[in-house]
């Protein structure tokens, strides 16, 4: 490493080489289009988000608005669509998951190297603890986790760079503070408000006390720099949260994935969690019923002795050891949320942090710290006998621990916690966790001969074989860890698909048997998802895909221009009278009343697996789709057009069923809104309406009419709908609880409405004069321009 100290370009690109190539061994097959990711809410959502983004744009729509979406949902508004964040570029050249690849992976490789140069820079100018931490970070558990959630995987690849920042700041580096905010600001744009603030919460340890006053002007730089350049997605999304269930989430859906104290055995030893046979009782108090929200948490088994040698040398700033222990620390028990009393407090002192699901996030920093630390600890042992010590007490306690589960614990943990009758998981089990133990311990010899003999050629040899050693555990443990499908799978188009596609301006509603609990049972006779039929030839994985996409599952029908009507809020952001009512929906299945919901909002074809209840509705069409069931197509008699007249006028809020399911409610002729005049309905009415224009931000409509009318267009309200009527702006009203209307006189007239929101236009301002000033500075050498200036080779902050 000798060779890079005076030369600190040659060391980031060797760094970015190495880890460029990792990378790429990790996911070749990925990065070469040959499979592709997909799990979780990358099927459900991000593709089909991304493409009605693609599509909007190609209309010549502002990507303010996606309309397929329970009548149309923000997009911009919503930080994890990463509207403004460049990376997202890449789907501009590159196939839909072929630019996912390549967006996660240059993520990864950037997010290792920010954590090289905090190694770096703890250590005191090492690129040894570089080279360690940034490859202990790119090949853990968590950064492979985040690979299928795409804005927490780019937000965490942004905290290491705040923190390396944060250290400039407190040393009064120039060009730090606007520095700060531009990485801050990027981390703000990537979308995981839960990433932002945990990088807060961590990065504050790193300021020592005399700092917080003597660099206060910085701080205020900072933070105005980072709120300006990422005011686009602050400022709509603050409006957004402000009129959704997310500003008053309840504790169950906080604290949901929860870290299980259990799981931190799996840390520093090769114990795949997720894969083993848990019985039933204990799948549900680990992992909460489901699929972990961090699949794995295995960081390496190396990881945890040289984290005790950096906390134990003293060339190490006490401020850096403090910060780092009390963030691990506290990391950890924050992650364990209801589990543990330290998510209350933390929640209870800062309010805000309730808009935020899923304590087990808290791990991902913590990882960041772990890593980092670890990479300081390579170089603490070749120069602290205090070190070498604590290493040693790592080593023993992690051998000891395998050598255990190896033989005596291993029948307990078994007997105690796995289900003996999977016999398939139990012969995987006895198979390979010994061997994954005993080869922990191989790497403890080799690291027990490295802290014994750190330097020289014994030195190079034990550290070249640990390091090998360590890149092919974490590989095994986590190959195959993420799903992937062939790419030809992605591209399966239902042959039914003419049948589902509702005509004209028509929605489809899609019965979900999953999402809201008992409902597969009352309608199926079964419980939960019974999974995919006739597709023994495919994976799961993929056969997964195909059956989700055979039954246009909201919202894959984003890809052929499906509208959706009454889909679940899997993002609560829902407008508050829309989510109650898309609750309230499903309580009426099956009677007159749920007909009348589909009618008013504009539905006109329903998909199901079952048919009793479905009286008022005509089957069209009835296909086999790899599920137990047939699928069913149903068709809505009379549903309201997108746009309509009516002349009557009468109040209510529409936050309950009662009033648009009430016997006296016609929504042919009277509409229900907020505020202003109420009228009772013109006998004798004739008007017509005409769609002239409609893209995912506008819609003009001409309407005719012999008397003063209540113009209803089947569009979601949210704030920043604007209308004008012949030119002249006008009001937009609450429809029916959760459409936009206005008022239009009698006669001919043309109204056009625009979903434009002021948070938008003044955010999006922001953020590209922010992003001009930055440049702008840049260019005249207020930031440095060299990267020798991000390397300065500090141990303290």
């Amino acid at each position: 490493m000798s060779y890079f100290s005076e030369r600190p370009r040659a060391a980031i690109t060797a760094l970015v080489l190495l880890f460029a190539s990792v990378e790429f061994f990790f996911r070749s097959s990925i990065l070469l289009g040959t499979v592709a990711l997909y799990q979780r809410d990358l099927l459900l959502l991000y593709f089909p988000l991304v493409q009605s983004a693609l599509r909007g744009l190609s209309e010549g729509a502002l990507p303010l608005r996606d309309p397929s979406s329970a009548f149309g949902q923000p997009l911009l508004a919503d930080p994890s669509c990463q509207i403004l964040y460049p990376p997202v570029a890449l789907h501009f050249f590159l196939p839909p998951h072929l630019a996912y690849a390549w967006f996660v992976s240059i993520h990864s490789v950037f997010g290792a190297l920010g954590v090289a140069l905090v190694a770096r820079r703890f250590s005191g100018g090492s690129w040894l603890a570089a080279l360690v931490g940034g490859l202990a970070w790119l090949v853990s558990g968590p950064l492979q986790s985040l690979a299928t959630l795409w804005h927490h995987q780019a937000g965490a690849a942004w905290i290491p760079w705040v923190v390396l920042c944060l250290a400039r700041v407190a040393a009064k580096e120039g060009g730090a503070a606007l520095a700060l905010g531009a990485v801050f600001g990027g981390q703000i744009l990537a979308g995981s408000a839960d990433m932002c603030a945990m990088t807060i919460l961590l990065s504050v340890l790193f300021i020592a006390p005399r700092d917080y006053l003597r660099c206060w002007r910085d701080w205020l730089t900072s933070a105005g720099t980072a709120l300006a350049l990422s005011a686009g997605v602050w400022l709509p999304a603050a409006q957004l949260v402000l009129n959704s269930a997310r500003s008053a989430l309840p504790e169950a859906t906080r604290t949901y994935w929860s870290l299980h104290p259990l799981t931190a055995i799996e840390f520093f030893l090769p114990i795949p969690l997720t894969a083993l046979p848990f019985l039933s009782e204990w799948r549900t108090a680990i992992f909460e019923g489901r699929e972990p929200f961090l699949g794995s948490m295995f960081l390496g088994t190396a990881i945890f002795p040289l984290c005790l040698a950096a906390l134990a040398d003293a060339a190490v700033s006490r401020t850096v050891r403090l910060a780092s222990f009390l963030g691990i620390s506290g990391g950890f028990l924050i992650a364990l949320g209801k589990h543990a009393s330290a998510y209350a407090w933390v929640v209870a002192i800062i309010p805000p942090l309730r808009i935020l699901r899923f304590p087990s996030k808290a791990m991902v920093p913590t990882a960041v710290l772990i890593c980092v630390l670890a990479g300081v600890g390579a170089v603490a042992i070749r120069r602290s006998s205090r070190a070498r010590m604590n290493a040693f007490a790592g080593i023993l306690i992690l051998g000891g621990a395998a050598l255990a589960l190896t033989g005596p614990l291993l029948g307990g943990f078994a007997s105690v916690f796995l289900d003996g009758r999977d016999t398939l998981l139990m012969a995987a089990f006895w198979r390979s966790l010994p061997l994954h133990l005993l080869d922990s311990v191989g790497l403890l010899v080799l690291l027990a001969g490295w802290v014994r003999w750190p330097s020289g050629r014994p030195g190079i040899f034990f550290a070249t074989l640990l390091l090998l050693g360590h890149l092919r555990q974490s590989y095994y443990v986590h190959a195959n860890f993420n799903g992937i499908v062939p790419t030809a799978i992605l591209s399966y188009k239902p042959e039914h698909l003419a049948a589902l596609r509702p005509p004209g301006d028509g929605r489809l509603y899609v019965y979900d048997y999953q999402l809201f609990l008992g409902r597969a049972m009352k309608y199926l006779g079964r419980d939960g998802d019974a999974g995919p039929v006739g597709l023994e030839g495919l994976g799961p994985d993929a056969a997964s895909v195909v059956s989700s996409r055979a039954y246009v599952t909201p919202l894959v029908g984003a890809f052929w221009g499906i509208d959706y009507a009454w889909d679940a809020d899997l993002r609560l952001l829902f407008d508050r009278r829309l989510a109650s009512l898309t609750v309230g929906l499903r309580r009426v299945e099956g009677t007159p009343g749920f007909v009348k919901l589909l009618q008013i909002s504009g539905v006109s074809r329903v998909a199901a697996l079952h048919e009793p209840g479905m009286e008022d509705l005509r089957l069209l069409t009835r296909r086999k789709i790899f599920h137990p069931e047939d699928l069913r197509v149903f068709e809505v008699p009379e549903p309201l057009p997108r746009a309509f007249l009516t002349t009557g006028r009468t109040r209510s809020t529409g936050s309950d069923l009662a009033d648009l399911l009430g016997r006296g409610f016609d929504p042919t002729t009277t509409v229900l809104v907020e505020g202003g005049p109420i009228r009772p309905a013109v006998p004798g009415f004739a008007g017509t309406t005409r769609i002239l224009d409609r893209r995912a931000d506008r819609l003009t409509v001409e309407t005719s009419a012999n008397d003063p009318a209540f113009l209803t267009v089947l569009e979601g309200i949210m704030p920043g709908w604007r209308v004008w009527v012949d030119g002249k702006t006008a009001t937009v009203e609450r429809a029916n609880a959760v459409f936009i209307g206005t008022e239009v006189p009698a006669g001919q007239h043309r109204v056009e409405f625009r979903f434009l929101p002021t948070s938008a236009l003044v955010g999006v301002t922001l953020t590209f004069l922010a992003a001009l000033f930055l440049a702008y500075s840049w260019r005249r050498g207020s930031t440095d321009r060299a990267p020798e200036g991000m390397l300065a080779p500090q141990g303290n902050l």
